[in-house]
């Protein structure tokens, strides 16, 4: 998959649990910088509140920022070239009971 040159990005987002975005085939995400363009310079790719995205052929990335809750699912591991992106990782917080 390719972005748009001219400052525009792709965004892909599974979002809520059973929210499922299947890329199998996918074995690359490049993108250019767009940061000339009034943007923060990425394509995005997020799976959070338990979403997922199945991507487990994808091992090159660049200009992408890749975002991950603690809930959602993504598959890195096989990710090998990550070039000008960013892996943002969160944990969700832990619930208290009250007693």
């Amino acid at each position: 998959m390719t972005g748009e040159t001219r400052g525009r990005a792709f965004n892909i987002t599974a979002d809520g649990s059973g929210s499922v975005v299947n890329l199998s085939a996918l074995t690359q995400l490049r993108d250019q910088n767009n940061a000339a363009y009034n943007f923060d310079g990425f394509s995005h790719l997020t799976a959070q509140n338990g979403g997922t995205i199945q991507a487990p052929a994808l091992t090159s990335v660049s200009n992408t920022q890749i975002t991950l809750d603690g809930t959602g699912t993504l598959p890195v591991s096989q990710i090998t070239d990550l070039t000008g992106s960013q892996l943002n990782l969160s944990v969700p917080r832990p619930t208290r009971s009250v007693r």
